[in-house]
């Protein structure tokens, strides 16, 4: 199940068990752990966010794809990022289109800001869901991209994690509630 939000300067596209790329790259792994107050998480599902944002002249781009499981601990929030040290391997199926300047992977430069982000919301949550997210596939840009962006997208997703709205339900919401919700942090870059 997909869903696309389009804004005058660019889109957000939202992808519910649907995988993004056939092949899954491995390379480093970084991981942290959260101790939190949790609520139960039963089920397995995967969670994609892609944005591409055009801002002054320049597009702000980036994709991240979560594989999302229940965690056998009690209050731990266990998070893994498959990170990258060079972009190869070229990724012609984003919103981009076929630019030759989106590669699969994510740049090991950016798991900083996405932690950060996902400290941020999990810190701000009186309870968040007991789950391992895996953060196997990634697309970047070579211009576009950055670790705000990235911070950006992880925003959004662990906001939907830690929502007690089903995620059926927020891929059936217009876009100015999606925004108010989940998305207000990509205002800030002019939507």
């Amino acid at each position: 199940m997909k869903r696309l939000f389009r804004y005058r300067n660019g889109r957000i596209l939202l992808r519910y068990n649907e995988a993004v790329m056939e092949n899954k790259t491995h390379h480093e792994i970084v991981t942290k752990e959260f101790n939190h107050k949790t609520k139960m998480s039963y089920e397995r599902f995967t969670l994609g966010i892609e944005l591409a944002i055009h801002t002054g002249g320049r597009i702000c781009y980036g994709m991240l794809e979560a594989d999302i499981q229940p965690n056998e601990r009690a209050d731990m929030i266990s998070v893994s990022l498959d990170v990258t040290s060079k972009n190869s391997e070229r990724y012609t199926e984003s919103l981009m289109g076929e630019v030759n300047s989106v590669y699969k992977g994510l740049p090991e430069e950016y798991a900083e800001a996405i932690i950060n982000s996902i400290d941020s919301v999990i810190s701000n949550s009186e309870f968040f869901p007991q789950c391992r997210i895996s953060f196997e596939n990634a697309a970047n840009c070579e211009v576009g991209s950055s670790p705000y962006i990235f911070g950006c997208i992880a925003e959004v997703m662990m906001l939907i994690l830690a929502s007690d709205q089903a995620i059926e339900q927020i891929l059936e919401m217009n876009i100015e509630d999606f925004t108010h919700y989940y998305a207000g942090n990509i205002r800030r870059l002019h939507v």
